[in-house]
């Protein structure tokens, strides 16, 4: 573990930015077409979740020591974005977001 380099300010960074670049989907989409309806909440708790997400997948990354191990907790945050998404989007359990 002594020999892992420190992650530079930048390439902490490039997750992020990756993540939120998932917007410019919807954000087209809202533009080009009639279909795709995005408020600017929308935007917001779209990139909540992306920036949870990338947060929580670096933290266990940093805090875990081997891959074997990081798998659970990658299956269980995958888990946890996913419903999070699908319940905000169409209300599987609770009216959330619809």
């Amino acid at each position: 573990m002594d020999n892992i380099a420190p992650a530079t300010p930048r390439s902490r960074l490039t997750p992020y930015l990756w993540g939120l670049s998932l917007l410019l989907i919807p954000l087209i989409g809202t533009s080009v077409s009639g279909e795709v309806n995005w408020s600017p909440l929308d935007f917001i708790v779209g990139a909540a979740i992306i920036l949870l997400a990338v947060g929580l997948f670096d933290l266990v990354g940093r805090r875990v020591d081997t891959t074997g191990k990081r798998l659970p907790y990658y299956a269980i945050i995958a888990i946890f974005i996913l419903y999070l998404w699908a319940e905000l989007a169409v209300g599987i359990f609770f009216n959330f977001g619809s």
